[in-house]
């Protein structure tokens, strides 16, 4: 009897860390165009241990497939890369959001519809698994959900927000349509000055 009650209550206790030291917090999955068969998932996981915990699968009965990916810029331009897994870091969070890291919903078995909720369950390195209900969203709304700024992220300096500002107030048409004669100058003197 005794030996029972010691397996209970370690099993209890096992249960019950596996809820704080593992949290998943804004799970969001973004609704995407009704031909599309491919969903985004963005979360925030905070690993409260000591160590390094790896998340290693996640799956559901909602899609056919759960993949893992990151977004790197090479070149200027924007590359997806799939990850078979990812780690978190001894005590820190890591953000799945619009730009980063995202998972990748292949197939939901039932469409998805705006505001309904659909569970994935998260596998980790230390036997850990976690179930969380993610809630259908617009991707804008997530955008301005994950909008706050990682300290490890490089602030905007003053000439960037400047830039955006420019290209956001001045006439666009009409600085194309001057550059377009700029560059069909004959003009030598000037032709010479401007190339």
């Amino acid at each position: 009897m005794n030996k029972f009650v010691f397996v209970f209550l370690v099993l209890i206790n096992q249960a019950s860390h596996a809820d704080k030291h593992i949290v998943i917090s804004t799970p969001s999955i973004a609704l995407a165009p009704a031909s599309s068969t491919i969903y985004a998932g963005y979360l925030m996981i905070h690993n409260r241990t000591s160590d390094d915990i790896s998340l290693r699968r996640i799956e559901s009965t909602d899609f056919e497939n759960i993949e893992i990916h990151q977004t790197e810029i090479i070149k200027d331009l924007s590359q997806m890369r799939h990850l078979n897994e990812i780690t978190i870091p001894a005590n820190q969070q890591i953000f799945f959001k619009p730009g980063g890291l995202h998972l990748m919903l292949h197939n939901a078995t039932i469409p998805l519809v705006l505001g309904e909720q659909r569970q994935l369950i998260f596998h980790f390195s230390d036997g850990t698994q976690s179930t969380k209900t993610f809630t259908v969203n617009n991707l804008t709304d997530i955008i301005s959900q994950y909008n706050i700024r990682n300290p490890d992220e490089p602030q905007t300096n003053f000439m960037t927000s400047f830039k955006v500002l420019l290209q956001r107030i001045l006439p666009q048409h009409t600085l194309s349509g001057l550059m377009y004669k700029l560059a069909r100058i004959k003009w030598e003197p000037l032709k010479d000055m401007l190339i």
